[in-house]
């Protein structure tokens, strides 16, 4: 594996033969359907070479998957490495290599058992050979999971796609969250140089401080294009009720607190639980701004916006999140916060190092996303 991250040696049949052999070394059997009698037995498992034997499932529904028949595994493999090839020489993207390769691998079936654990682990290579993460699927994917490979087979590869790309954002959250927990449980160095452990610590504040600042300039900015773009979202929903709903201008609000403003500490909870669904650790410890749309139909619902810091320690890299939940005020005169709901699959990353233009162009289309998935939310409690 190695060998092969480090590009001492390419991909290869025998290579992926090696790889198939040590996936299933503790495994030495398989279940086999005879097709006369109907009846499941157990097989010796062929490892490190190709199938003798078709390997077509049986569907839920009755349907035969037929995958490449195995007199035409060996000629499809060459066809699969040589196209690998062609595209790591025209720099394909990790994301859209991995999820092709993947899905190709599984077209052909070429081996008798674990295709699935070849494919998923070929895709990791082409991952960690790009520096990336590599490839981490749970349960709560698989039906995500098993829907993208469908859409693949009829020629749609963007879904697969998106998955591993989220896989690896997801793997970049839980990383940094990761290190401060690593850092913090390891024995300190009991031995550090002071004078020379100062200088570096004098010299290295000013270039965080510097980088901090330009990454509170950028959510600045991003917060006042938010706050209008929710302003006008409320507009637009109180002239469409102005004539359904008495009180449209107290029902139907946008509230904010920019940076500086004493409220910057309300909702904390909600940004936790959102963070927590998303995979990440939210400091609102060090920065932290937010928007709310709060729309009180027959039921009181709220969008939030939160820009905050992205894990314990500040290095200027911040994010915004986008959530939804209901509020209800009880007899006794609590507000009841129910059903909080991330509205993106990943928080909105902004950074020191982003492009301006470029940050804000993203960052607009991401808002437009999660305005239509907050105002679906709302309309689903109405």
């Amino acid at each position: 594996m190695f060998d092969f991250v480090g590009g001492k040696r390419t991909l290869s049949n025998s290579y992926i033969k090696q790889l198939h052999q040590l996936l299933t070394q503790s495994q030495d059997s398989t279940e086999a359907l005879d097709p006369l009698t109907e009846k499941i037995f157990r097989v010796s498992l062929i490892k490190g070479d190709w199938k003798r034997q078709p390997n077509n499932p049986l569907g839920a529904d009755g349907t035969v998957h037929e995958y490449c028949p195995p007199e035409q595994v060996a000629s499809e493999m060459d066809r699969l490495i040589a196209l690998h090839h062609q595209h790591r020489a025209q720099r394909v993207p990790p994301e859209i290599e991995s999820a092709w390769l993947h899905h190709r691998l599984t077209q052909i079936h070429p081996f008798q058992e674990g295709n699935g654990r070849v494919a998923r682990c070929l895709a990791s290579l082409v991952f960690i050979q790009a520096s990336w993460f590599p490839l981490v699927l749970t349960r709560d994917d698989r039906a995500v999971y098993i829907a993208a490979l469908e859409d693949a087979d009829q020629g749609d590869l963007s879904n697969l796609i998106n998955l591993f790309a989220k896989s690896q954002k997801q793997a970049f959250l839980r990383s940094l969250g990761l290190s401060d927990q690593v850092l913090s449980e390891a024995r300190r160095t009991q031995v550090i140089i002071s004078s020379i452990a100062d200088k570096l610590k004098q010299n290295q504040s000013a270039s965080i401080q510097d980088r901090c600042n330009k990454a509170e300039s950028f959510a600045s900015s991003l917060f006042e294009i938010a706050s209008n773009r929710l302003q006008e979202v409320a507009a637009e929903i109180k002239l469409s009720l102005q004539n359904l709903v008495s009180d449209v201008e107290r029902k139907v609000r946008k509230i904010d607190a920019p940076i500086g403003d004493n409220r910057s500490y309300f909702h904390r909870h909600q940004v936790v639980e959102t963070a927590k669904q998303l995979g990440y650790f939210a400091n609102t410890r060090n920065y932290h701004t937010w928007i709310q749309l709060v729309i009180t139909v027959e039921t009181s619902t709220t969008l939030l916006l939160s820009f905050h810091v992205l894990g314990h320690e500040y290095r200027g890299l911040l994010v915004c999140t986008a959530c939804a939940y209901h509020r209800d005020d009880s007899e006794e005169g609590e507000r009841n916060i129910s059903d909080i709901q991330s509205l993106t699959d990943s928080p909105f990353q902004l950074s020191y190092a982003d492009e301006e233009e470029n940050l804000i162009e993203r960052f607009k289309q991401w808002l437009e996303d999660v305005i239509l998935t907050g105002l679906e939310y709302c309309n689903k409690s109405i």
